[in-house]
């Protein structure tokens, strides 16, 4: 599961693939969709400069974070770690798996 924590912007990064799963496993909010999300392994990328609060705050949904980020203020990497955020500093090439159907109503 992936949610992507880029601010007020709905538009999917130029990650490849990541497209295919938005709105099905890619998500823009994680105060919209965390919840729902809670207890499974999230993945963030976004801004370095908003993305280590968001890692914090997905903490309260699920023990198993990743941020995904580049350019991160070595100073920041601490604090993450002692909230038990996972930081990844290779880039994403892409996003794979199968994208869920949106749910629908009969």
């Amino acid at each position: 599961m992936v949610i992507l924590a880029t601010g007020v912007n709905d538009t999917p990064s130029p990650i490849p693939g990541l497209g295919d799963h938005w709105g099905r496993g890619v998500f823009t909010c994680p105060y919209c969709d965390g919840f729902e999300h809670s207890d499974m392994h999230l993945a963030l990328t976004g801004a370095p400069m908003f993305l280590p609060h968001m890692a914090r705050v997905s903490k309260g949904w699920s023990s198993r974070v990743t941020a995904f980020v580049s350019g991160l203020d070595e100073a920041v990497r601490p604090d993450l770690e002692a909230h038990g955020v996972w930081v990844e500093e290779r880039p994403i090439a892409r996003v794979t798996g199968m994208a869920r159907p949106l749910h629908r109503s009969s």
